[in-house]
């Protein structure tokens, strides 16, 4: 599968934690190949946490917890480049963001599954004929 960062900075957001979360977080580390990421996603993680900070929904003492967490995962989950040519190309085609595109790029290359918690990559996976599931 691919994962989005909305489903990765599910992990760390108390406000965000349920049990679909926790079983996508098991199905991605229970094998080095189950889950891979594009390269960007990483740091889309980083900024959402420091968004979270900022916006209290993650205490600054937990980002640190966070920040090491964070580590150990881009240990465990494969990030890949994406053809940034290629992104863009779709972006266009779907009205979309570039970093949106790159999941859908990832997802078509690679002939997996995209799992997001952002409807709106959602309903762009399908238009871009990717398997998405939401949730």
């Amino acid at each position: 599968m691919i994962l989005d960062a909305s489903v990765i900075v599910s992990w760390f957001l108390p406000d965000e934690a349920d049990g679909d979360s926790a079983a996508i977080r098991a199905a991605a580390l229970a094998s080095p190949d189950a889950a891979i990421v594009p390269r960007i996603c990483w740091t889309e993680v980083a900024n959402a946490l420091a968004r979270a900070v900022r916006r209290g929904r993650l205490r600054p003492e937990g980002v640190m917890a966070a920040s090491t967490a964070l580590e150990e995962l881009m240990m465990l989950i494969p990030a890949t480049d994406v053809d940034p040519a290629a992104a863009l190309r779709l972006a266009l085609d779907l009205d979309a963001g570039v970093f949106d595109a790159a999941y859908l790029v990832l997802a078509r290359t690679t002939d997996r599954s995209l799992r997001t918690r952002d409807r709106r990559l959602a309903e762009l996976a399908a238009e871009a004929g990717v398997v998405a599931l939401h949730g």
